[in-house]
Protein backbone atom coordinates (compact mmCIF):
# COMPACT_ATOMS: atom_id res chain seq x y z
CA UNK A 1 0.00 0.00 0.00
CA UNK A 2 1.16 3.45 -0.77
CA UNK A 3 3.20 5.52 2.16
CA UNK A 4 0.25 7.41 4.19
CA UNK A 5 2.09 8.86 6.26
CA UNK A 6 2.25 5.70 8.40
CA UNK A 7 5.02 4.89 11.06
CA UNK A 8 5.32 2.06 14.45
CA UNK A 9 2.05 3.43 15.18
CA UNK A 10 0.13 2.54 12.02
CA UNK A 11 0.07 -1.12 12.14
CA UNK A 12 -2.94 -3.13 10.76
CA UNK A 13 -4.81 -4.99 13.55
CA UNK A 14 -6.43 -7.83 11.63
CA UNK A 15 -8.21 -8.79 14.84
CA UNK A 16 -10.29 -5.30 15.11
CA UNK A 17 -14.00 -5.83 15.62
CA UNK A 18 -15.48 -4.36 12.30
CA UNK A 19 -18.83 -4.09 14.13
CA UNK A 20 -18.18 -1.65 16.43
CA UNK A 21 -19.66 1.79 15.83
CA UNK A 22 -18.37 4.56 16.08
CA UNK A 23 -20.36 6.58 18.92
CA UNK A 24 -18.92 3.58 21.19
CA UNK A 25 -15.34 5.24 20.99
CA UNK A 26 -16.35 8.75 22.95
CA UNK A 27 -15.51 9.12 26.28
CA UNK A 28 -17.73 10.86 28.65
CA UNK A 29 -16.30 13.95 29.82
CA UNK A 30 -17.25 16.89 30.46
CA UNK A 31 -14.29 18.64 30.05
CA UNK A 32 -14.45 17.43 26.08
CA UNK A 33 -17.28 20.23 25.37
CA UNK A 34 -15.63 23.51 24.03
CA UNK A 35 -17.09 26.39 23.63
CA UNK A 36 -15.80 27.23 20.54
CA UNK A 37 -16.48 29.36 17.88
CA UNK A 38 -13.65 29.23 16.01
CA UNK A 39 -11.94 31.37 13.50
CA UNK A 40 -13.90 30.93 10.22
CA UNK A 41 -11.99 31.15 6.93
CA UNK A 42 -11.86 35.10 5.84
CA UNK A 43 -13.27 33.80 2.59
CA UNK A 44 -16.17 31.71 4.13
CA UNK A 45 -17.88 34.18 6.86
CA UNK A 46 -20.89 31.49 7.47
CA UNK A 47 -18.00 28.89 7.72
CA UNK A 48 -18.99 25.97 10.14
CA UNK A 49 -22.51 27.23 10.41
CA UNK A 50 -25.89 26.12 9.60
CA UNK A 51 -27.14 28.58 6.14
CA UNK A 52 -29.62 30.34 8.58
CA UNK A 53 -26.54 31.75 10.65
CA UNK A 54 -27.59 30.71 13.98
CA UNK A 55 -24.87 28.35 15.53
CA UNK A 56 -26.50 25.22 16.41
CA UNK A 57 -25.50 23.77 20.47
CA UNK A 58 -23.89 20.30 18.81
CA UNK A 59 -22.36 17.96 21.75
CA UNK A 60 -18.93 16.08 21.67
CA UNK A 61 -20.66 13.30 19.17
CA UNK A 62 -19.49 10.94 16.23
CA UNK A 63 -20.70 11.79 12.67
CA UNK A 64 -20.05 7.55 12.33
CA UNK A 65 -18.35 6.11 9.63
CA UNK A 66 -17.65 8.59 6.90
CA UNK A 67 -15.86 6.55 4.42
CA UNK A 68 -14.96 2.55 3.35
CA UNK A 69 -13.36 0.80 0.87
CA UNK A 70 -12.39 -2.95 -0.11
CA UNK A 71 -9.22 -2.11 1.49
CA UNK A 72 -6.95 0.30 2.96
CA UNK A 73 -8.99 4.14 3.86
CA UNK A 74 -6.53 7.04 4.95
CA UNK A 75 -5.39 10.56 5.78
CA UNK A 76 -8.51 12.29 6.24
CA UNK A 77 -8.37 16.24 5.99
CA UNK A 78 -11.16 18.63 6.65
CA UNK A 79 -11.92 22.04 5.98
CA UNK A 80 -14.83 25.09 6.90
CA UNK A 81 -17.15 25.43 4.51
CA UNK A 82 -20.48 27.53 4.26
CA UNK A 83 -22.69 26.09 6.39
CA UNK A 84 -20.26 22.56 7.09
CA UNK A 85 -17.31 21.59 6.39
CA UNK A 86 -15.72 19.62 3.11
CA UNK A 87 -13.47 16.57 3.89
CA UNK A 88 -11.14 14.56 1.49
CA UNK A 89 -9.33 11.45 2.16
CA UNK A 90 -7.81 8.71 -0.41
CA UNK A 91 -8.95 4.78 -0.32
CA UNK A 92 -8.95 1.58 -2.15
CA UNK A 93 -11.79 1.42 -4.02
CA UNK A 94 -10.64 -1.11 -5.99
CA UNK A 95 -8.23 -3.82 -4.91
CA UNK A 96 -4.43 -2.14 -5.02
CA UNK A 97 -5.32 1.24 -6.78
CA UNK A 98 -6.21 3.52 -4.31
CA UNK A 99 -8.01 7.32 -5.30
CA UNK A 100 -8.54 10.50 -3.82
CA UNK A 101 -12.34 11.51 -2.44
CA UNK A 102 -14.35 14.58 -1.48
CA UNK A 103 -17.17 14.69 0.23
CA UNK A 104 -19.19 17.24 2.73
CA UNK A 105 -20.47 17.60 6.18
CA UNK A 106 -23.58 19.29 7.34
CA UNK A 107 -22.60 21.58 10.95
CA UNK A 108 -23.57 18.81 13.12
CA UNK A 109 -20.75 17.24 10.96
CA UNK A 110 -22.74 14.17 9.18
CA UNK A 111 -21.60 13.43 5.75
CA UNK A 112 -24.27 13.72 2.72
CA UNK A 113 -23.25 10.74 0.65
CA UNK A 114 -24.94 11.85 -2.11
CA UNK A 115 -21.76 14.70 -2.00
CA UNK A 116 -18.96 11.80 -2.13
CA UNK A 117 -16.98 12.24 -5.34
CA UNK A 118 -13.80 10.94 -6.49
CA UNK A 119 -11.93 13.87 -7.49
CA UNK A 120 -8.94 12.45 -9.04
CA UNK A 121 -8.58 10.33 -12.40
CA UNK A 122 -9.95 7.65 -12.71
CA UNK A 123 -7.05 5.61 -13.99
CA UNK A 124 -5.70 2.87 -12.51
CA UNK A 125 -3.41 4.43 -11.13
CA UNK A 126 -2.66 5.60 -7.59
CA UNK A 127 -3.93 9.11 -6.72
CA UNK A 128 -2.88 9.64 -2.84
CA UNK A 129 -1.78 12.56 -0.21
CA UNK A 130 -5.16 14.69 -1.31
CA UNK A 131 -5.73 17.90 0.19
CA UNK A 132 -7.97 20.59 -0.24
CA UNK A 133 -8.41 24.57 0.57
CA UNK A 134 -11.48 27.18 -0.21
CA UNK A 135 -11.34 30.47 -2.21
CA UNK A 136 -14.72 30.78 -1.21
CA UNK A 137 -15.88 30.29 -4.90
CA UNK A 138 -13.72 27.08 -5.63
CA UNK A 139 -11.74 24.19 -4.12
CA UNK A 140 -8.40 23.88 -5.09
CA UNK A 141 -6.71 20.08 -4.30
CA UNK A 142 -3.40 18.51 -5.18
CA UNK A 143 -2.61 15.14 -4.57
CA UNK A 144 0.53 13.08 -5.35
CA UNK A 145 -0.26 10.60 -8.44
CA UNK A 146 1.66 7.83 -9.68
CA UNK A 147 0.41 8.67 -13.58
CA UNK A 148 0.80 5.97 -16.16
CA UNK A 149 3.55 6.88 -18.98
CA UNK A 150 5.38 9.15 -16.10
CA UNK A 151 8.37 7.86 -14.70
CA UNK A 152 7.51 9.67 -11.31
CA UNK A 153 5.40 10.59 -8.71
CA UNK A 154 4.15 13.74 -9.75
CA UNK A 155 1.94 16.60 -7.30
CA UNK A 156 -1.33 17.99 -9.82
CA UNK A 157 -3.45 20.88 -8.71
CA UNK A 158 -7.19 20.91 -9.86
CA UNK A 159 -9.57 22.90 -9.19
CA UNK A 160 -13.11 21.74 -8.16
CA UNK A 161 -16.92 24.14 -7.07
CA UNK A 162 -17.79 24.23 -4.01
CA UNK A 163 -19.66 20.73 -4.54
CA UNK A 164 -16.57 19.26 -5.08
CA UNK A 165 -16.87 18.47 -8.57
CA UNK A 166 -13.70 18.97 -10.64
CA UNK A 167 -13.62 21.70 -13.57
CA UNK A 168 -13.07 20.15 -17.15
CA UNK A 169 -9.36 20.70 -18.01
CA UNK A 170 -8.11 22.31 -14.69
CA UNK A 171 -5.74 19.83 -14.03
CA UNK A 172 -2.17 20.85 -13.84
CA UNK A 173 1.45 19.49 -12.52
CA UNK A 174 3.40 21.46 -9.69
CA UNK A 175 6.77 21.88 -9.79
CA UNK A 176 10.12 20.87 -11.77
CA UNK A 177 10.62 17.49 -10.17
CA UNK A 178 13.51 15.63 -11.10
CA UNK A 179 12.48 12.80 -8.36
CA UNK A 180 8.86 11.72 -6.57
CA UNK A 181 7.04 14.22 -5.44
CA UNK A 182 5.18 13.52 -2.15
CA UNK A 183 3.08 15.05 0.82
CA UNK A 184 1.45 17.93 -1.07
CA UNK A 185 -0.20 20.67 1.30
CA UNK A 186 -2.10 23.73 -0.12
CA UNK A 187 -3.31 27.37 1.21
CA UNK A 188 -5.45 30.21 -0.29
CA UNK A 189 -4.56 33.78 -0.20
CA UNK A 190 -7.86 35.78 -0.25
CA UNK A 191 -5.28 39.37 -0.51
CA UNK A 192 -3.29 38.07 -3.61
CA UNK A 193 -6.16 35.81 -4.85
CA UNK A 194 -4.07 32.80 -5.71
CA UNK A 195 -2.91 29.62 -4.37
CA UNK A 196 0.13 28.45 -2.80
CA UNK A 197 1.37 24.99 -3.08
CA UNK A 198 4.32 23.01 -0.51
CA UNK A 199 5.66 19.40 -0.98
CA UNK A 200 8.75 17.78 -0.17
CA UNK A 201 10.46 15.38 -2.89
CA UNK A 202 13.89 13.57 -2.97
CA UNK A 203 16.19 15.63 -4.93
CA UNK A 204 19.28 14.13 -3.72
CA UNK A 205 17.46 14.46 -0.32
CA UNK A 206 14.02 14.91 0.86
CA UNK A 207 13.57 18.88 0.26
CA UNK A 208 10.96 21.26 0.62
CA UNK A 209 9.54 22.95 -2.09
CA UNK A 210 6.51 25.87 -2.58
CA UNK A 211 5.34 26.89 -5.51
CA UNK A 212 1.95 29.86 -6.20
CA UNK A 213 -0.91 29.51 -8.72
CA UNK A 214 -3.12 31.80 -9.60
CA UNK A 215 -6.81 31.87 -9.37
CA UNK A 216 -7.54 30.52 -12.85
CA UNK A 217 -5.45 27.57 -11.46
CA UNK A 218 -2.56 28.38 -13.87
CA UNK A 219 1.14 27.98 -12.02
CA UNK A 220 3.03 31.44 -11.41
CA UNK A 221 6.09 31.30 -13.77
CA UNK A 222 9.47 31.92 -11.86
CA UNK A 223 7.43 31.18 -8.44
CA UNK A 224 9.15 28.01 -7.47
CA UNK A 225 11.43 28.09 -4.93
CA UNK A 226 13.32 25.53 -2.65
CA UNK A 227 12.59 26.51 0.69
CA UNK A 228 15.08 23.81 2.80
CA UNK A 229 18.81 23.48 3.29
CA UNK A 230 20.73 21.97 0.22
CA UNK A 231 22.18 18.72 1.13
CA UNK A 232 20.20 18.29 4.86
CA UNK A 233 17.08 15.89 4.76
CA UNK A 234 14.33 18.01 4.97
CA UNK A 235 10.56 16.96 5.61
CA UNK A 236 7.21 18.56 5.45
CA UNK A 237 4.13 17.20 7.12
CA UNK A 238 1.99 14.51 6.14
CA UNK A 239 -1.37 12.72 7.74
CA UNK A 240 -3.39 15.74 9.58
CA UNK A 241 -1.71 18.24 10.03
CA UNK A 242 -1.47 21.94 8.36
CA UNK A 243 1.91 22.86 8.02
CA UNK A 244 1.00 25.93 5.26
CA UNK A 245 -1.13 28.58 6.06
CA UNK A 246 -1.88 32.57 4.85
CA UNK A 247 -1.18 34.38 7.67
CA UNK A 248 -3.30 37.41 6.99
CA UNK A 249 -0.61 39.33 5.18
CA UNK A 250 1.84 36.39 4.04
CA UNK A 251 2.12 32.59 3.87
CA UNK A 252 3.78 30.50 6.85
CA UNK A 253 4.77 27.03 6.72
CA UNK A 254 6.59 25.17 8.73
CA UNK A 255 9.09 21.91 8.22
CA UNK A 256 11.61 19.95 10.02
CA UNK A 257 15.50 20.31 8.75
CA UNK A 258 17.14 17.01 10.61
CA UNK A 259 16.96 18.36 14.61
CA UNK A 260 15.50 21.19 14.19
CA UNK A 261 11.61 22.56 13.21
CA UNK A 262 11.78 25.67 10.87
CA UNK A 263 8.68 28.34 10.91
CA UNK A 264 9.21 30.91 7.51
CA UNK A 265 6.99 34.04 6.08
CA UNK A 266 7.08 34.22 2.79
CA UNK A 267 5.88 37.32 0.50
CA UNK A 268 5.13 35.92 -2.75
CA UNK A 269 7.40 33.56 -3.07
CA UNK A 270 10.74 35.28 -1.09
CA UNK A 271 11.31 34.02 2.49
CA UNK A 272 11.23 37.47 4.65
CA UNK A 273 11.67 35.40 7.76
CA UNK A 274 12.85 32.43 9.06
CA UNK A 275 12.55 30.95 13.12
CA UNK A 276 13.77 27.58 14.69
CA UNK A 277 10.96 26.27 16.45
CA UNK A 278 11.53 24.91 19.87
CA UNK A 279 14.03 24.30 22.38
CA UNK A 280 16.62 20.41 22.09
CA UNK A 281 14.51 19.02 19.62
CA UNK A 282 15.70 15.74 18.08
CA UNK A 283 14.35 14.32 14.82
CA UNK A 284 11.46 16.70 14.88
CA UNK A 285 8.59 15.84 12.50
CA UNK A 286 4.36 16.51 11.75
CA UNK A 287 5.17 19.82 12.22
CA UNK A 288 1.04 21.94 12.23
CA UNK A 289 0.19 25.66 12.95
CA UNK A 290 -2.08 28.43 13.06
CA UNK A 291 -2.51 32.10 13.25
CA UNK A 292 -3.79 33.48 16.72
CA UNK A 293 -3.45 37.69 16.36
CA UNK A 294 -0.22 38.47 16.46
CA UNK A 295 1.38 34.82 16.81
CA UNK A 296 1.51 31.58 15.70
CA UNK A 297 1.02 28.40 17.70
CA UNK A 298 2.84 25.37 16.83
CA UNK A 299 2.90 21.67 17.82
CA UNK A 300 4.79 18.87 16.27
CA UNK A 301 6.16 15.40 17.58
CA UNK A 302 10.19 14.52 18.26
CA UNK A 303 12.06 12.15 20.20
CA UNK A 304 13.88 13.79 22.50
CA UNK A 305 12.18 12.40 25.42
CA UNK A 306 10.96 8.98 23.58
CA UNK A 307 9.39 8.60 20.15
CA UNK A 308 6.70 10.61 19.03
CA UNK A 309 6.66 13.00 22.20
CA UNK A 310 3.90 15.80 21.54
CA UNK A 311 5.44 19.57 22.13
CA UNK A 312 3.73 22.78 21.51
CA UNK A 313 5.40 26.37 21.00
CA UNK A 314 4.61 30.11 20.00
CA UNK A 315 6.80 32.85 17.55
CA UNK A 316 6.12 35.92 16.68
CA UNK A 317 4.21 36.80 13.42
CA UNK A 318 7.23 38.98 11.28
CA UNK A 319 9.45 35.98 12.72
CA UNK A 320 10.88 35.40 16.16
CA UNK A 321 10.78 32.15 18.84
CA UNK A 322 8.72 33.06 21.80
CA UNK A 323 11.76 31.93 24.13
CA UNK A 324 10.04 29.89 27.39
CA UNK A 325 6.78 29.09 25.01
CA UNK A 326 7.56 25.19 24.62
CA UNK A 327 5.33 23.20 26.54
CA UNK A 328 4.93 18.68 26.04
CA UNK A 329 1.87 17.61 25.51
CA UNK A 330 -0.18 14.42 26.60
CA UNK A 331 1.61 11.93 28.69
CA UNK A 332 5.39 11.68 28.17
CA UNK A 333 5.68 8.40 29.83
CA UNK A 334 3.90 6.41 26.60
CA UNK A 335 3.80 7.10 22.83
CA UNK A 336 2.70 10.27 21.38
CA UNK A 337 0.77 9.90 18.14
CA UNK A 338 0.16 12.66 15.38
CA UNK A 339 -1.15 16.16 16.36
CA UNK A 340 -2.97 19.04 15.04
CA UNK A 341 -3.91 22.16 16.42
CA UNK A 342 -6.77 24.95 15.90
CA UNK A 343 -7.48 28.43 17.77
CA UNK A 344 -10.91 28.30 19.62
CA UNK A 345 -11.49 32.33 19.52
CA UNK A 346 -14.18 32.42 21.89
CA UNK A 347 -11.93 31.30 24.83
CA UNK A 348 -8.54 32.51 23.36
CA UNK A 349 -6.97 29.27 23.20
CA UNK A 350 -4.78 27.03 21.65
CA UNK A 351 -7.11 23.22 21.18
CA UNK A 352 -4.97 20.39 20.09
CA UNK A 353 -5.63 16.51 19.55
CA UNK A 354 -2.89 14.35 19.83
CA UNK A 355 -2.74 10.57 19.67
CA UNK A 356 -0.92 8.46 22.44
CA UNK A 357 -0.75 5.09 23.38
CA UNK A 358 0.95 1.38 22.73
CA UNK A 359 1.60 1.39 18.98
CA UNK A 360 2.99 -1.93 18.16
CA UNK A 361 -0.50 -3.14 19.89
CA UNK A 362 -2.71 -0.43 18.38
CA UNK A 363 -3.64 0.83 21.51
CA UNK A 364 -3.77 4.29 20.41
CA UNK A 365 -6.22 6.89 21.29
CA UNK A 366 -6.94 10.73 21.15
CA UNK A 367 -6.53 13.52 23.32
CA UNK A 368 -7.23 16.56 23.60
CA UNK A 369 -4.84 20.21 25.29
CA UNK A 370 -5.87 23.11 25.60
CA UNK A 371 -3.31 26.13 25.94
CA UNK A 372 -4.10 29.66 26.91
CA UNK A 373 -3.21 32.70 24.36
CA UNK A 374 -0.61 33.81 27.26
CA UNK A 375 0.64 30.04 26.75
CA UNK A 376 -0.19 28.81 30.02
CA UNK A 377 -1.29 25.09 29.72
CA UNK A 378 -5.04 24.81 30.96
CA UNK A 379 -5.60 21.35 30.30
CA UNK A 380 -4.17 18.48 29.50
CA UNK A 381 -4.77 14.58 27.99
CA UNK A 382 -8.57 14.93 28.22
CA UNK A 383 -9.21 11.70 26.38
CA UNK A 384 -11.39 11.85 23.89
CA UNK A 385 -11.82 8.34 22.28
CA UNK A 386 -11.29 4.45 23.84
CA UNK A 387 -11.24 1.33 21.52
CA UNK A 388 -9.38 -1.39 21.72
CA UNK A 389 -7.02 -0.23 18.17
CA UNK A 390 -5.89 2.83 16.63
CA UNK A 391 -6.87 5.64 15.63
CA UNK A 392 -4.40 8.22 14.02
CA UNK A 393 -4.36 11.53 11.76
CA UNK A 394 -6.68 13.77 13.26
CA UNK A 395 -7.05 16.75 11.82
CA UNK A 396 -8.83 19.81 13.42
CA UNK A 397 -10.07 22.83 11.77
CA UNK A 398 -12.23 25.75 13.23
CA UNK A 399 -15.18 26.73 11.80
CA UNK A 400 -17.77 29.82 12.86
CA UNK A 401 -19.80 28.01 15.11
CA UNK A 402 -17.82 24.52 16.71
CA UNK A 403 -14.01 22.59 15.91
CA UNK A 404 -14.49 19.39 13.72
CA UNK A 405 -11.88 16.66 14.14
CA UNK A 406 -11.66 14.15 11.80
CA UNK A 407 -9.75 10.66 12.31
CA UNK A 408 -8.72 7.45 10.62
CA UNK A 409 -10.27 5.08 12.98
CA UNK A 410 -9.02 1.34 12.33
CA UNK A 411 -11.44 -1.38 11.60
CA UNK A 412 -9.93 -4.70 10.38
CA UNK A 413 -7.19 -4.34 7.43
CA UNK A 414 -9.40 -1.07 6.61
CA UNK A 415 -9.64 2.46 8.22
CA UNK A 416 -12.73 4.21 8.81
CA UNK A 417 -13.09 7.69 8.60
CA UNK A 418 -15.14 9.17 11.38
CA UNK A 419 -15.88 13.12 12.64
CA UNK A 420 -16.04 14.41 16.10
CA UNK A 421 -17.70 17.95 16.54
CA UNK A 422 -16.75 19.83 19.58
CA UNK A 423 -18.89 22.96 20.04
CA UNK A 424 -20.37 25.16 22.50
Amino acid sequence: MPDGGSDAGAVADAGADAGDVADASLVADAGVALDASGVADASSPDAGAPDSGVCPVVAPRSGGTLATGPGYVALPRVIAMPGGFGLTWYDERRAGVFESFFGLLDHTGSLDPASVRMVSPDDGEDSIFGNVASSGTELGLVYADDRAGVARRRIYFRRLDLSGRPIANSEVAIGTPTADQQSPVIAWSPVTREWAVAWEGPVASYEVSFMRVDAGGTPIAGSEVRLSTAGIEARIAEGGSVPLIWSGTRWAIVWAERDDLILAELEGSTVRSRTRIGGATIRPYRGSLVRAGSEYGVVWQDERVRRHTVFFARARVGGGYIAGSELPLGDQRIYGGEATLAFDEARRTYVVVHGAGVPMTNEIDLFLSRIDAAGTLVENNVQLTARPRAQWWPNLVAGRCSLALVYADEVSLSEFDTTLLLAP
